[in-house]
């Protein structure tokens, strides 16, 4: 007896070119978008950082140096409604000397005669409720705001003294070895890089979702 058998004819294997896969095609891409979302934020805080530096760098600095000067009354007597007068007109007084101390017509005169440079400045507070005023002077340096804050004190002195209603004293002198330098560039440069940071982040984001 013959067997039969059925042939069977296995298709032949189709040869696929190298080409890459789709999944790694699909890798591809997403890195290559990864890495163009993060390409803008990287310009943003390279040239951002670069702004902030010499934004801090350029800015004009300049030093405040306080001086203090209290005033009291000419005269005391031991009655308690001449010392409730007393204080009130010392108020008065005090208020008064604060604004002529702080004009800029005052302030620019005594800084001629120390002298000062043209850009010094200063201002004049009084201390809320009290007699106590705060000469706050600028200047270019340390020692010029010093000089500027006692010199306009010096004189805040002596023209309460001929006044005769009170006296002045110079509680506090200004020293240059605390004069304030501002402004304060560590600070400016932190506050600029965190904006450059945030701005960044918020671009990244934004590509993110495209």
């Amino acid at each position: 007896m013959t067997d039969h058998r059925e042939s069977t004819d296995l298709p032949a294997a189709e040869t696929r070119g190298s080409g890459s896969s789709p999944t790694s095609r699909d890798a591809d891409g997403a890195s290559r978008t990864g890495i163009g979302r993060w390409r803008l934020p990287l310009a943003i805080v390279v040239l951002g950082t670069l702004v902030v530096a010499l934004t801090a760098l350029l800015l004009p600095g300049r030093y405040d140096a306080t001086s203090v000067v209290g005033l009291r009354a000419a005269s005391e007597s031991g009655k308690q409604a001449d010392i409730a007068a007393s204080a009130d007109s010392l108020k008065q007084v005090a208020q008064q000397e604060a604004v002529a101390s702080g004009a800029p017509g005052h302030v620019e005169s005594v800084g001629r005669s120390i002298p000062v440079s043209r850009d010094a400045k200063a201002t004049a507070n009084l201390d809320p409720d009290s007699t106590t005023i705060r000469i706050i002077a600028q200047g270019v340096s340390a020692r010029e705001s010093s000089a500027l804050a006692n010199a306009l004190a010096d004189d805040a002195v002596k023209r309460v003294g001929r006044d005769g209603t009170a006296r002045a004293v110079v509680l506090e002198r200004a020293e240059p070895t605390y004069a304030e330098k501002k402004p304060n560039r560590l600070l400016v440069a932190g506050a600029g890089e965190a904006a450059v940071l945030a701005a960044a982040a918020l671009a990244g984001a934004a590509r993110g979702r495209r």
